[in-house]
């Protein structure tokens, strides 16, 4: 691209002024804590924009200073502002918002930025057509991890003209002046970006290569005036909780995640007195309680050990939270970050399964997670865990497993009493969008946006869901994601404010525990559907969709509606629940699947007996004839046998009572018995429990 003749004076000006917008939130009402929440991204921008020692230092560093000269970078300043979308009101259209901003503002931009998440495309293709309609001749930029990985095809399908890759300070700076200096086709000099020209060629500039530390910028909470315009009130700045950026980049490569992608590895993080001037200067405007937004902060210990040193000789009164790893949470760290005013830990956890952790790339163990969560409840420190649904392998066993972790280690949190479950989305440059482990599906045709990570969804008067989610994978459709979702995130809620929220009475908190048990129930009842559902041993995604559309029609769409299963629940044994979660079946979904459905619970319950009498040394049942009328007999010999001696028996079970003397005579390779008028063979080799073929006149139970 080459820069038009005279473009130097065109586009030079003493003020240059700068319009950020700041995406919607979601529904209303905003708040004063969403705007401290929302302003980091921006916020780092707005500040080095208004910071003019930075600007000059960047531009003697990068080269612009020989093109540019003192003079004119003298007497340059930036004017920035920030529309903020959250403020919207009501139905106002995105046009009207804008304009009436323009007018009372009379702002002129030279330059219009954005920065979007993935679900907020189609919001940022609308703002580029209005800016393009308002200020035909302001630079269209739109920045974001989603532009970062997939600039491409965001800029073939809007009006923005360039796209930020990675972090924006630097590039967004030297954008601009290359712009003042030479106009559109001065930007092809500057790294870090996609640009698009006058006839829509995109053409992908060299990545940047950082030319300052993070602690060479100007702090970001100093642009926060322009989020919050009551900023000085030291009464509600108390009561608060600002954002700090700490640092950004993962060395890790989770398959649901685009760190890797965007930032290729790379961490760049502030040091701990960098961290800490910032701290002190909000401080003295009374805020006292801060988040470190950094997905690595407790990488480094020593620069933790100083953050807290410095804390504490501070003597400032300050609260903060941190995300964190669990195998970064040792005691003796926890310890000092607590004396140093660490108040909560938020830990991605994201499955209480360990197989399935064994796939995601995280390289953490459960045990380090319940270590960790220990720690923390010792010192009175509270946790948040990070869940996630829709993964890769992950089916309603691998849930249920999740949900025992939680009933098991349910974090101390009084802060926000929940789980934060969401919903893994295939995201440009994650592993589960480039293998295709995870899909979309039934996306609106013409919508750029992604699905957001939580769903929205609600039950009506009938007890049918109402919402949608757009992810599949071969394990589980799409609505079952969402079921796993609501289920997962619900039984932690209900289960933490049982335990943690002050303002409930006992009554209310039984309430809120029977509920949690319910949604236990819920994914249970879930497993042992998806368990026949799974039966087969020619399964694929087709044979999966067909068996799961027959299995609800034949009970009525009665597992498909929430009322249908809260209406009661069933506590039993926790022996039980662990053999849900454990065992397979190799096929006898043409047998399971003419069973009613508490003929299907009691069937599980009785091969749950066996399991906990042998000591739990099968792990998959296999039937040697998988046959419709084999269901039939099966219902029969199954109508014999109490629910409540069944229970009986898995309370014995849990006890270490015997109930029957599980045959496992050592190198055997079937053993045959009968138990409860069923007949089995014990694979003893395989670790198989086989049922054997069922005689319509045969014994009824023994």
């Amino acid at each position: 691209m080459k820069a038009a003749p005279g473009a130097f004076c065109n586009h030079w000006k003493q003020i240059f002024s700068v319009l950020l917008i700041n995406p919607s939130l979601g529904p209303p009402p905003n708040t004063r804590e969403d705007r401290l929440r929302t302003y980091l991204s921006l916020g780092t921008l707005a500040s080095a924009l208004q910071d003019k020692v930075f600007i000059k230092n960047f531009a003697r560093t990068s080269g612009r200073f020989s093109e540019i000269g003192e003079p004119l970078l003298d007497r340059l300043s930036f004017k920035v502002r920030i529309l903020d979308l959250a403020l919207k009101q009501g139905n106002q259209g995105l046009q009207e918002y804008f304009e009436s901003f323009i007018q009372r503002s009379e702002f002129r931009p030279d330059l219009i930025g954005m920065t979007a998440t993935s679900s907020q495309l189609d919001e940022a293709r609308e703002l580029a057509d209005i800016a393009a309609h308002l200020f035909p001749d302001a630079l269209r930029v739109i920045g974001g991890p989603h532009v970062s990985v997939a600039p491409f095809d965001f800029l073939k399908k809007t009006r923005f003209q360039a796209a930020c890759i990675g972090e924006g300070v630097e590039t967004l700076v030297d954008l601009i002046l290359a712009f003042m200096a030479r106009g559109i086709g001065g930007s092809g000099s500057v790294s870090g970006i996609a640009l698009k020209d006058d006839a829509g060629e995109i053409c992908l500039n060299p990545p940047r290569q950082p030319l300052f530390p993070l602690d060479d910028y100007p702090f970001p909470s100093g642009s926060l005036g322009l989020f919050v315009d009551d900023i000085d009130d030291v009464g509600k700045n108390g009561r608060d909780l600002v954002y700090i950026l700490a640092g950004a980049g993962c060395p890790y490569r989770c398959i649901f995640c685009a760190q890797y992608a965007i930032h290729k590895g790379t961490i760049r993080e502030r040091s701990a007195e960098n961290i800490f001037a910032e701290v002190k200067s909000l401080s003295a405007k009374g805020f006292r309680r801060f988040a470190l937004v950094q997905e690595t902060f407790l990488r480094d210990a020593e620069r933790v050990a100083r953050f807290c040193a410095l804390i504490e000789s501070s003597g400032l009164p300050l609260e903060w939270t941190v995300e964190a790893r669990a195998d970064q949470l040792d005691f003796d760290r926890l310890t000092r970050m607590k004396k140093a005013g660490l108040r909560f830990v938020q830990l991605g956890v994201e499955s209480g399964d360990q197989v399935l952790l064994e796939t995601l790339g995280k390289k953490i163990h459960l045990r380090e997670v319940v270590r960790a969560r220990d720690g923390c409840a010792e010192l009175g420190i509270d946790t948040a865990f990070y869940m996630l649904v829709g993964l890769p392998g992950q089916d309603w066993q691998s849930i249920l497993r999740s949900a025992i972790f939680l009933k098991k280690h349910l974090p101390v949190n009084r802060i926000t009493r929940h789980i934060s479950t969401a919903v893994a989305i295939p995201y440009p440059g994650t592993r589960i969008y480039e293998e295709k482990s995870v899909r979309l599906t039934d996306m609106p045709a013409l919508s750029l946006n992604w699905p957001e990570r939580h769903c929205s969804i609600v039950a009506d008067e009938e007890g049918v869901f109402i919402g949608k989610n757009y992810t599949e994978t071969d394990a589980m459709i799409s609505s079952e994601i969402l079921e796993a979702y609501t289920f997962l995130d619900d039984f932690g809620y209900f289960l933490l404010h049982a335990n943690y929220n002050p303002d409930f009475s006992l009554e209310e908190r039984l309430r809120a525990r029977d509920f949690a048990y319910r949604l236990f129930y819920i994914i249970a009842r879930r497993t042992i559907r998806d368990l026949i559902l799974k039966a087969r041993s020619d399964l694929t995604l087709a044979k999966y969709r067909q068996a799961h559309a027959e299995i609800l029609a034949r009970d009525q769409m009665a597992e498909a509606q929430l009322k249908d299963v809260t209406s009661s629940t069933e506590l039993w044994p926790e022996i039980f629940s662990l053999f849900l979660a454990t065992v397979r079946f190799q096929n006898g979904f043409q047998t399971l699947k003419t069973l009613s459905v508490p003929e299907r619970i009691q069937w599980m319950k009785l091969c749950g007996v066996l399991w906990a009498e042998g000591n739990n040394n099968f792990s998959r049942i296999h039937f040697d004839a998988d046959e419709e009328d084999q269901g039939q007999i099966l219902s029969t010999l199954l109508e014999s046998i109490s629910s409540s001696r069944l229970n009986l028996l898995l309370e014995n079970a849990e006890r270490g009572v015997k109930n029957f003397d599980f045959p496992r005579e050592s190198g055997l390779i079937g053993t045959s018995f009968v138990f409860l008028g069923i007949p089995f063979e014990y694979d003893q080799a395989d670790s198989v429990l086989n049922v054997k073929r069922f005689v319509a006149d045969g014994p009824l139970y023994i």
